[in-house]
């Protein structure tokens, strides 16, 4: 009789303990390519951390509550009342895949008819607001095609939101509507990273050239010739 300590194992047994054996060499290498990828999106996120205190130092250490741009100064200051809340298209979250426009614009009946102007031109509408300090804000999260500013924002002077989202992304698309100023003003407005400078009342017609030459244009579904009133 033979004994069992001397038997050889069973075939069909060391295959089975081979096949466990690879099956555990691969999960330790998919671990191991798992915890390489947690590094790398560890470290995106630092980096990520680093660029928003970056921005928030930039944004406390600017002047947006102090105008004190020549511009304004000599500009015509009227009285305007503010609400707290401000005007959104929130239907546009919807339309993410359209380029983005940030309105920065302190008479809430322009604000309006820019928001249906730009929409009908193809934009979403990330911010239609009077505050410089939400332009600014929303441009880090938005990374708009395009941002239009008026000169006399609630908070801020228009050439200093200029200044800063130009420091924010030099590439920055930006179109002033205001008031009618002089050429030397505009040519300042210019040197601090405006593309050009549309005069109100605003003619529709205009606004779509200038942004064409500058290459800011959607799609446009319709855009007739008529004035976009204040």
């Amino acid at each position: 009789m033979t004994n069992s300590s001397n038997k050889k194992p069973d075939t069909d047994s060391l295959q089975v303990f081979e096949g466990l054996l690879n099956l555990c060499s691969q999960r330790e290498k998919e671990i191991a390519d798992l915890c390489l990828e947690n590094l790398d999106l560890m470290k995106q996120i630092k980096n990520l951390q680093s660029k928003i205190s970056e921005y928030k130092e930039m944004l406390e250490s600017s002047p947006l509550s102090k105008p004190e741009s020549s511009i304004i100064e000599s500009a015509p200051h009227h009285e305007v009342t503010y609400e707290e809340s401000e005007d959104k298209d929130f239907s546009d979250l919807w339309n993410i895949d359209k380029p983005a426009v940030l309105i920065g614009e302190q008479s809430r009946l322009l604000r309006k008819n820019l928001q249906e102007l730009f929409q009908a031109l193809g934009f979403r509408i990330g911010l239609a607001t009077g505050s410089g300090r939400r332009i600014v804000e929303n441009f880090i999260k938005e990374k708009p095609k395009l941002v239009t500013l008026d000169l006399e924002l609630k908070d801020a002077a228009g050439i200093d939101v200029i200044r800063l989202l130009k420091r924010i992304e030099p590439e920055a698309k930006i179109m002033v509507i205001c008031k009618r100023i002089l050429k030397d003003e505009v040519e300042l407005l210019k040197e601090a990273g405006a593309l050009d400078c549309v005069f109100k009342p605003v003619i529709a017609d205009h606004l779509i050239s200038s942004l064409k030459e500058h290459s800011c244009y959607a799609n446009p579904k319709s855009a007739g010739r008529k004035n976009v009133r204040p």
